[in-house]
């Protein structure tokens, strides 16, 4: 049995037999596999694998030597795809059903960079997907100003989902179901925004190349055109306002809107849709296809 396993168990037979809960948080630590925790952003194949380590917590084609078979005692255990957070969803809903879950400590590298904003966001936007309770990402000095003045891309990647335009306009409250032809291209996050019934979506474009987009949205009534800002390597202390972007109404046979937009190489689109959603229709769900824009 794995320890945490037994671990909940443990506080699940001190409750019935007492009545008092004593755990809250099942509360894990997780750093980048590959090592690359603390580092700064590297060569063109550790920002790669920077990138595609955020896997690790969702991805059940994902594997990773530094996770093998617990039940292999060999030292050829085969590499198992960890799945971490659903991984610890089911020990909860198994062994202590109401603890939420925690990962108190985490840190991806890569904080000074691009490449780490990148990592970031796609973190945030996974913890959210997936309904993780609480993270603590861990920094990597304990001198606040330090931390701003080396590690500000990394802060920005918050940014992008609480206050993306400078007027504390955030990402969506209500999680919309979201998926991309390629996660390892392109990232893309949605959610509605019940205080305005906006759709909001973040695009991660992880290549080195421009990406054109087809972004649909299933059930959305465009109320006028999308708000577009970008985070890049061209301003790495600013979120840049864009030109609005269209959004194309459901033809009759479909009931999907579309957004065609091109997210520059190695950046963060943040796109605000104004609805006429009523509370009836409240379940958009969102998809893409990409067509690279270079060769």
């Amino acid at each position: 049995m794995p320890l945490i396993e037994y671990y909940l168990q443990r506080f699940a037979a001190y409750e019935a037999l007492n009545g008092v809960r004593l755990l809250d948080y099942l509360d894990l630590h997780i750093y980048n596999p590959d090592n690359l925790a603390f580092t700064s952003a590297g060569d063109t194949s550790v920002q790669q694998s920077r990138l595609n380590s955020t896997r690790v917590f969702w991805d059940p084609t994902y594997t990773d030597p530094n996770y093998t078979d617990p039940n292999n005692r060999t030292s050829s255990a085969p590499p198992v795809s960890p799945q971490l957070i659903p991984l610890a969803q089911s020990w909860v809903a198994k062994d202590y059903p109401g603890t939420k879950v925690a990962f108190t400590e985490y840190n991806w590298g890569g904080t000074d960079s691009i490449n780490g904003a990148l990592a970031q966001a796609d973190l945030l936007g996974i913890f959210g997907s997936y309904g993780l309770d609480m993270a603590t990402l861990w920094w990597n000095t304990y001198d606040a100003q330090t931390a701003v003045q080396e590690q500000l891309p990394v802060l920005m990647a918050f940014e992008v989902y609480r206050n993306y335009d400078g007027k504390n306009s955030m990402f969506g409250d209500m999680a919309l179901a979201s998926t991309s032809a390629n996660q390892g291209m392109l990232s893309v996050y949605g959610a509605l925004r019940s205080s305005d019934n906006a759709v909001t979506l973040v695009v991660i474009n992880k290549t080195y190349g421009d990406l054109t987009s087809t972004i649909s949205v299933a059930n959305l009534r465009p109320k006028g055109p999308a708000k577009v800002f970008l985070y890049s390597n061209t301003n790495l202390a600013a979120i840049a306002p864009q030109p609005d972007l269209a959004v194309t109404r459901p033809v009759p046979e479909s009931t999907a809107s579309t957004l065609t937009e091109t997210s520059p190489a190695q950046s963060i689109t943040v796109l605000a849709v104004p609805t006429a959603l009523s509370e009836r229709r409240r379940r958009p769900l969102l998809s893409s296809r990409r067509t690279p824009a270079f060769r």
